[in-house]
């Protein structure tokens, strides 16, 4: 990964700051957090303030482009080929930033790693091919849809500190969304077999709530530091994606990452390289749920995929190195 100076355009989102963060030991990658300086700046105000939604919506204010000049000012020690890696945040923001790259660093590779499905934002996929030199995708549905090139998430490793609190048998932190039925159903069996659920759901309305003595019911995010705190202190973590997807999601990467057995409506993941029926168990609706999984999901055994290190970011870069 010593090919090419690489400037990863990414998000302010904790999630990914922590996803990327095994690259954070080299001088030759720089992670910007997002388009946006920071909020308690004259500047933070200004760039708020030009793109805030409502005002854009009444009258569109022009200039945007001018802020393209301020994201990047990083030097790097040793002078090599650019290489641009951009999360869709940065093309939503509609300011022309692959067209702004191209002019002012001519001889750069320019890649685009999407972070969701292309269903949350068909209009600009079509057009991503014509952009960037490579377009990476961790859904092969998306892949074959779009001509992108599969390739996982990634997910780096923890270096802080793991708190002392109380363990839980399995834990899922969710929008709940379409999935609440779902959800409230899979409550009710692991608690018919004797295990101890840590539910945190999001975006539930205060009159669909129900064991609100026992399931979390957050009004707000949680930082992702919390969210791995809770990992760290499960034997299992819940996994109850939407239709659509057939990639593998983050909680994927933290079972394997952070050595837990994982719970998944997902059945493609068994067709992944670190799938294990002893860590793994999928079921496509609440009733399939295996029962001697969950009779097991407390024994202590060392869960080791033998995969972790191909989730870093640094094979990514390995990964973009060879494909460029």
């Amino acid at each position: 990964m010593d090919k090419y100076n690489y400037v990863i355009l990414g998000s302010d989102w904790d999630l990914y700051k922590f996803s990327y963060s095994d690259l954070y030991q080299f001088n030759n990658v720089q992670y910007i957090p997002g388009p946006y300086p920071p909020i308690n700046s004259l500047k933070g105000l200004l760039y708020r303030i030009h793109f805030n939604p409502t005002i854009n919506r009444l009258v569109k204010l022009p200039f945007k482009t001018a802020w393209n000049d301020s994201y990047f000012k990083h030097r790097f020690p040793v002078s090599k080929p650019f290489c641009f890696i951009v999360f869709m945040n940065w093309i939503k923001q509609d300011v022309g930033i692959t067209t702004y790259l191209r002019e002012k660093f001519p001889n750069a590779k320019l890649v685009c790693i999407l972070q969701d499905l292309a269903s949350t934002h068909p209009f600009y996929c079509n057009n991503l091919k014509k952009q960037f030199d490579l377009v990476l995708s961790f859904d092969p549905g998306d892949c074959a849809t779009y001509g992108f090139i599969y390739h996982p998430l990634v997910y780096s490793s923890y270096h802080g500190k793991i708190k002392k609190m109380p363990y839980s048998d399995v834990y899922m932190l969710a929008k709940a969304k379409n999935r609440l039925n779902d959800i409230f159903k899979i409550y009710t069996i692991l608690k018919d077999n004797n295990l101890k659920p840590n539910l945190l759901l999001a975006g539930v309305d205060i009159q669909d709530q129900k064991y609100k003595d026992e399931i979390t019911y957050l009004n707000k995010s949680i930082p992702y530091e919390e969210n791995l705190q809770y990992i760290f202190h499960t034997h299992c973590i819940l996994e109850v994606m939407q239709k659509n997807g057939i990639g593998f999601t983050q909680r994927a990467c933290e079972a394997v990452c952070l050595g837990k057995k994982l719970l998944t409506n997902n059945p493609h993941i068994k067709n992944e390289p670190f799938f294990n029926l002893e860590y793994i168990s999928t079921f496509t609706s609440p009733n399939d749920i295996d029962s001697d999984f969950l009779k097991k999901i407390k024994d202590p055994i060392d869960i080791n995929y033998h995969y972790k290190e191909k989730m870093s970011p640094i094979e990514l870069l390995n990964f973009i190195e060879n494909y460029l």
